[in-house]
């Protein structure tokens, strides 16, 4: 908790009505009175209006992976999660491929994409 990045302004975000924030740290301190463990374990609490929600995912594999589809497991449109893609880069302009995913460049086409974007070698190893 100690470690907390923008304390600021999840402060703001937490007492604006209209965004929900949940906050959980792997390791709690004395004072720490929030959830404990993966972000993914926080998913279970979300109520989803669908229809107006966009989602962003942003972490290593495993997290995007399981975050983008428990998502769309509540029914959030594919075109509306979107997944940041971590791949090594060298040269940062496409020419190189070692941040080729698919057909896509993570340095000049992402990193972000909207997951019907990337959908068909998501889940796939070496892509």
């Amino acid at each position: 908790p100690e470690d907390c990045l923008y304390q600021d302004e999840l402060k703001q975000w937490t007492d604006d009505p209209r965004i929900d924030v949940l906050i959980t740290v792997d390791n709690a301190n004395e004072d720490w009175v929030g959830p404990v463990g993966v972000v993914t374990n926080l998913l279970r609490r979300i109520k989803v209006d669908a229809s107006n929600s966009a989602v962003f995912v942003c972490g290593p594999r495993i997290l995007n992976r399981v975050a983008a589809w428990q998502f769309l497991q509540l029914h959030v449109p594919s075109d509306r999660v979107f997944v940041s893609l971590e791949r090594n880069m060298n040269c940062g302009f496409g020419r190189c491929g070692h941040c080729q995913y698919g057909a896509k460049f993570v340095c000049k086409d992402g990193p972000v994409f909207p997951f019907d974007e990337v959908a068909d070698i998501f889940g796939k190893e070496e892509v």
